[in-house]
């Protein structure tokens, strides 16, 4: 037995997810009220039936019967998994028109081409999945979503977490529904009305992105493809102008950028309280790289350098630590010291050990610091090896 629940995600969201946890619910009281009703006749006119002609009230009712509880909890986990991304860049009344077109487009699709002959009809919210799936791929194919899992075997039982790019998910769950489809001659079946859901959303998704309804920060699957994902903010201008301009002179929503800046502080705030520092760092120099003056709270800085050394990850610290030497002054003595020993015992850098120790001001640590200061330096000018190997000193 094994499965797999989303439950966040690291692009920005300037929206909260109501609608996608109200549709959840909502999704839940019909199973509860309709599936579970003493007489099984009761929930046929609430599917979307084939052969029978056009009954409009099912394109809408039909997204939200599931016949089985399973069907149910593996729609709503997705749901909850893409919506909270989806709805988070468009807000709750263009997500809720989104959600609710393409149920009623799909539906009304099939009810109009899909004779009597290959079933009595269909019912479920798979193929809006679908489509939300396919809208977050046009959006934030980099982007990751976290995920929760279970696996029991026999006596192997784990439980584990662990980060996938939207692109990865997407991949994934699209190729196991075409070959699938594809082992049955692409017969009328949940695999082809997944990939009719998914068709929707990506029309749906490349339009709205193409009108500008939706700010996908230059991570969308047209700038990532192009590279603008990894150029700066001033880059991407010269780039659309052809030539460098000053930014003064580009036209920028100031409060669109505060909310992505408060938005991205809030996600890197709950991935540091996770303990996912290296995710963090990671999310921190994305967005150093997007927003003008970005900056983390030092105290945060400093948490997410604590959390490298606790992982005994020494090493992958340095460039943090120097990136906190050059961006804050709080700490700026104690963060020398600790680099320092890291160059000596772990780098092997002596001699970029003491070029760190000796940009420590007199007086800046207290008398145990002190003489671990000198302790260090000592160290360091005992070793040759490092002044041979160091052939570019860095000024830390």
């Amino acid at each position: 037995m094994f499965f797999f629940i989303p439950y966040n995600t690291d692009a920005p969201i300037y929206h909260w997810p109501v609608v996608t946890v109200g549709l959840i619910v909502v999704n839940i009281l019909a199973f509860v009220g309709l599936v579970q009703a003493p007489n099984p006749e009761v929930i046929r006119p609430w599917i979307l039936e084939f052969g029978r002609g056009l009954h409009p009230t099912q394109w809408i009712t039909a997204n939200f019967v599931h016949l089985g509880l399973m069907h149910l909890v593996g729609n709503m986990f997705a749901l909850w998994g893409f919506g909270l991304l989806v709805e988070g860049k468009l807000g709750w009344w263009r997500f809720l028109a989104v959600y609710l077109g393409m149920g009623v487009g799909q539906c009304a699709l099939l009810q109009m081409v899909v004779p009597a002959s290959v079933g009595s009809g269909c019912a479920g919210a798979s193929g809006i999945i679908f489509g939300l799936m396919a809208m977050a791929l046009v959006w934030a194919p980099m982007n990751e979503i976290s995920w929760f899992g279970f696996v029991w075997f026999l006596l192997f039982i784990r439980a584990f977490c662990f980060d996938l790019a939207v692109w990865a998910c997407a991949a994934i769950m699209g190729t196991l529904q075409f070959i699938t489809a594809s082992l049955s001659g692409m017969a009328f079946g949940s695999e082809t009305l997944h990939l009719v859901g998914a068709s929707f959303g990506l029309a749906v998704g490349i339009a709205m992105f193409r009108l500008g309804w939706v700010d996908c920060e230059n991570w969308d699957m047209f700038s990532v493809w192009a590279g603008r994902h990894k150029m700066s903010y001033d880059q991407i201008v010269a780039l659309r102008e052809g030539a460098a301009a000053p930014r003064e002179c580009i036209p920028v929503d100031p409060q669109k950028i505060e909310r992505l800046r408060q938005s991205s502080l809030n996600q890197i705030q709950k991935i540091l309280v996770d303990g996912r520092h290296e995710l963090a760092y990671a999310a921190h120099r994305k967005m150093a790289g997007t927003i003008d003056g970005w900056r983390l709270p030092e105290p945060w800085f400093r948490g997410m350098i604590a959390g490298y050394h606790r992982a005994q990850r020494f090493t992958e610290s340095i460039p943090l630590m120097v990136e906190y030497l050059r961006t804050y002054t709080e700490q700026a003595p104690l963060v020398r010291l600790k680099l320092a020993e890291i160059l000596l015992r772990h780098a092997s850098q002596p001699a970029q050990a003491r070029r760190v120790l000796q940009k420590i001001p007199p007086g800046a640590l207290d008398e145990s610091q002190e003489a671990y200061r000198r302790k260090l330096e000592q160290l360091a000018n005992r070793s040759s090896l490092g002044d041979v190997l160091e052939l570019q000193p860095q000024d830390w």
